[in-house]
């Protein structure tokens, strides 16, 4: 298995199936067509969960060389504030402009984060660790958030819209496939799997009760069944497609007009 510390473009630019590359065909229906034929964009809340990431597993120092926290500049209708922000946009230079309001969940997210131990642990080890090997004879590539050999886990930083139904985050966005890969491919316990939970959004700001923000997670048997059952299933449908050529469609069951059965 080769290891290498990687940057983003080398690391997608690869070749092997990846985590996300499972989940993708997990969440097409089994579609390698859709797979191959989606691209990709970046969004607010894409870039929000980076700047998280780069926080929490790489640490204060490094996040703010790539990002620049906006202070409260008030009305922008305002000659003065507009010059204002004009002002530290430039001072930002070529670093990614966090907006007050999120500077506020990030720094609140970064005070729980802190304060739990187990959070901290699970984000202490090899981060973004690029590993490529094969698979059944495919070539396959996967790169945790972080990797602990010491003590033997994986830790996974995920935002999220609610801590209180994270759970459903796990199977919509198919982490427990994610993980179920991750384990397979880099011979860790599933059970030593670690879902760290970010809220992406301060609702409240009670300073009395402030909200929960960050939470660890590990998946329970339920989940982690039905994680290698799909991963497997992916898993195969991708494995037809390197040894054929043929990118399998939607699998679905058909009635006798050929209509799909949903």
């Amino acid at each position: 298995m080769k290891k290498v510390f990687d940057t983003n473009q080398e690391y997608h630019a690869s070749e092997g199936i990846s985590a996300s590359g499972l989940k993708s065909i997990v969440s097409f229906k089994g579609s390698v067509q859709e797979y191959l034929a989606q691209t990709y964009k970046s969004s607010d809340s894409f870039a929000f969960g980076n700047a998280i990431h780069t926080l929490l597993l790489e640490g204060r120092q490094k996040y703010e060389d790539q990002y620049y926290d906006l202070p409260e500049i008030g009305d922008l209708r305002t000659k003065a504030n507009k010059e204002l922000k004009e002002q530290l946009m430039v001072k930002a230079g070529n670093r990614q402009v966090i907006d007050y309001k999120d500077v506020q969940t990030i720094r609140e997210i970064e005070r729980q984060f802190y304060a739990k131990p187990l959070a901290v642990e699970s984000c202490k080890g090899d981060i973004e660790l690029s590993h490529y090997t094969e698979f059944e004879g495919v070539k396959v590539r996967v790169r945790p958030d972080c990797i602990n050999q010491d003590k033997n886990f994986i830790g996974d930083v995920k935002s999220t819209k609610s801590i209180i139904n994270f759970k459903s985050d796990v199977y919509n966005y198919n982490y427990h496939v994610q993980g179920a890969f991750y384990c397979t491919i880099l011979g860790i316990p599933i059970e030593n799997f670690r879902l760290v939970a970010v809220k992406n959004n301060m609702q409240y700001n009670n300073p009395m009760y402030p909200e929960t923000m960050v939470h660890v997670c590990r998946l329970n048997d339920q989940m982690i069944e039905k994680g290698f059952e799909l991963m497997r299933w992916a898993f195969d449908r991708w494995k037809h497609y390197v040894e054929t050529g043929e990118a399998l469609g939607i699998d679905s069951a058909f009635d006798e007009n050929g209509i799909a059965i949903l």
